[in-house]
């Protein structure tokens, strides 16, 4: 169980840090096409960091999904900006 508590802790710290560069970066006004592919690497990234501790927390105990809510909360809010964002970089018409 405790090798199991330390993955999710390791899995939340690399779901922080990637946020965190999402969010710095989504504030800068000015990206390449490259940055901008970036930043959808790693939404995909984040998503995937999401489920992982989705899994890992279901084999933990029931009342993991609640510690971890914000985590859902701020990926959202991340995904609207980024999609705005990239849909004028990639000219997307919707």
């Amino acid at each position: 169980m405790d090798d199991l508590l330390q993955d999710i802790a390791a899995e939340k710290e690399r779901l922080d840090n990637t946020l965190q560069a999402l969010e710095k970066t989504l504030r800068r006004k000015r990206r390449t096409f490259v940055e901008s592919a970036a930043i959808a690497t790693c939404l995909h990234n984040a998503y995937s960091g999401m489920e992982n501790l989705l899994k890992r927390g279901h084999q933990a105990s029931q009342g993991f999904f609640a510690r971890f809510r914000n985590f859902s909360q701020r990926l959202a809010g991340i995904s609207r900006r980024a999609e705005n964002d990239l849909s004028g970089a990639f000219g997307s018409s919707r």
